[in-house]
Order: C-alpha cells, then sequence, then structure tokens
C-alpha cells in the first residue's frame, strides 16, 4: 500500500485519498486512533459501498437460521464478544465486541479473528458498523461502517481535512421501560429503507396458567424461558414473523429473519437484546 510520511499534514491528506494506507504518521494515528504502522482500508468518501451493502445491508425474502454465540470475560465481565453462525453450517459471518456495558458494540466481518477483535480499528475493511445504546438500555442505533465525524474532530480538530464518510443510522431499536418487570417487554424496531418506513413490534406473549408465565411458540427453535426472548411481526399479524430472538442455552441464542430485515440489521437487533438494561426488567 501507499505510505504517508511522517511530515503529513491536514492539507496533503485533504486531497489524498488511497483504498489502502500503511499508518506512519503519529498525527494521523492520533486522529483515526490507530496502532501506528497498521494497515487500514478505510470508509473514505469516495469508497465505493455496493459490495459491502450487496452482502450485509441487502434482505432476502426466504428466511436466514442463524445462531449468535456470546463469549464473557470470566466471572461473566466484560469484554464480551459475540459470533453470528449460520445455523446449519456453523459458518462464520459476523462477530462483534462490547468492551463495557455502555460503550458502542462494533461489529466485524468474520476476517477479523475472535481472539484480535479488541485490537480490530474501526477504520479496516472488516468494520461493518456499530450498536450505540442510550444510559438506559431503552434506545440503540444501528450505525454503518461510516465515522462517527463528531467523535473524530473533538479528539483530532485537524481530522476536518480527512476525506471520511459520516457514518448512517441503519435502524433503531426501541424498549419500552418497565423497572418493576410487572409485565412482558416490548420491543420497536423502525427503519427506512428505499424510500418507505418499516416499523416491527414484538408479539405480546399470553399468560399460560400451566406455566405460570407468559409463554409464546417458538416452533422448537428456542429453547430456554428468558424476558430477552421476542418475535417481531407487523401490524400484530402473528402468522409473518419477520424475526425470532431467543435463548437455546446460557450463551447461545436462535436468531432467524428474512427481508425487509437484513443481515447487519439482525445483528445489531440480537446485540440490542443482549445489552444491558437499567429501566427495562
Amino acid at each position: 500500500g501507499d505510505e504517508i510520511p511522517l511530515s503529513v499534514s491536514a492539507t496533503t491528506v485533504g486531497s489524498w485519498v488511497p483504498r489502502e494506507v500503511v499508518l506512519r504518521s503519529p498525527w494521523l494515528t492520533r486522529c483515526l486512533d490507530a496502532p501506528e504502522g497498521s494497515t487500514l482500508r478505510r470508509s473514505f468518501r469516495g469508497e465505493d459501498m455496493t459490495a459491502k451493502s450487496a452482502r450485509w445491508h441487502m434482505p432476502t425474502d426466504c428466511y436466514t437460521l442463524c445462531q449468535v454465540h456470546r463469549v464473557r470475560s470470566e466471572g461473566g465481565c466484560y469484554p464480551h464478544t459475540y459470533e453470528l453462525r449460520l445455523d446449519h453450517s456453523n459458518e462464520v459471518l459476523m462477530r462483534a465486541l462490547r468492551e463495557d456495558e455502555q460503550s458502542a458494540c462494533r461489529i466485524f466481518a468474520r476476517g477479523v479473528p475472535l481472539e484480535r477483535l479488541a485490537e480490530a480499528s474501526e477504520q479496516c475493511e472488516d468494520y461493518l458498523g456499530c450498536v450505540t445504546p442510550n444510559f438506559w438500555g431503552t434506545s440503540f442505533a444501528v450505525n454503518d461502517s461510516g465515522a462517527d465525524l463528531d467523535a473524530f474532530t473533538a479528539r483530532c480538530p485537524e481530522a476536518t481535512a480527512l476525506p471520511l464518510r459520516q457514518r448512517s443510522e441503519l435502524c433503531t431499536v426501541g424498549y419500552r421501560a418497565n423497572i418493576l418487570g410487572d409485565c412482558p417487554r416490548k420491543v420497536t424496531v423502525e427503519f427506512e429503507r428505499n424510500g418507505t418506513r418499516h416499523v416491527f413490534e414484538n408479539i405480546e406473549p399470553r399468560w399460560d396458567k400451566k406455566l405460570n408465565s407468559y409463554a409464546l411458540p417458538f416452533f422448537g427453535r428456542v429453547k430456554k424461558a428468558s424476558a430477552k426472548n421476542f418475535q417481531l411481526v407487523v401490524n400484530k399479524d402473528p402468522n409473518t414473523i419477520f424475526l425470532m430472538f431467543g435463548k437455546i442455552s446460557k450463551d447461545v441464542f436462535c436468531l432467524d429473519f428474512r427481508g425487509p430485515i437484513a443481515p447487519l440489521d439482525a445483528m445489531g437487533i440480537a446485540i440490542a437484546a443482549m445489552a444491558k438494561k437499567r429501566a427495562v426488567s
């Protein structure tokens, strides 16, 4: 790749848009928050997003059956890592890292090994996006692989000269506040795609007298009772389930979805479901 010399300035970088760059500039590594000497492929304004969009942002009409595997640090502490795997082949599609309960969860393609997630940069080609929570855990934004320009500018004011693409919000995931836990969780997912606004809500579970708890049919896909389990539908129609998430074992979850929900949307929704929620029981 092309190298940026140590004498690089904001002016020269602003007019220089390579696809690949080996970082040798202390100034640039500080702006991009990346290890000095690392090779990065950045979402510059001139980047062709076609290939990435076709793989991760495009929904399909058929169901994609997956599992999310969570790995927690000793004692259940952070960081937590996640892998999205195809159900029938165990093939890994994406990996994600949540460093603590309040930080954004960063999502990468499978090209980043699990053991290297902590050192992976948001500037690498495998970076797909992130899930950003609010303080209470009632609202989550799923963003694409663009840069958070406000954060870049705050960290390094000269970064305004870098030809970076502003990140875009793909979808939002909302949870109704329920501190007392006296009713089932209420989940809402919203996004706009190709001029059409989509709104999904979870099916409200019914009280089962025999089980003495709320229950939903999961057609053998979910094995464990959990407040995290839910199914997303449109207009409360239970005949077409667009996404199903539920617990299989302590750290394995079912994630089945279909269009218009895309793979990156589904991963973001699952990450939001597993996140800490201060105002939701």
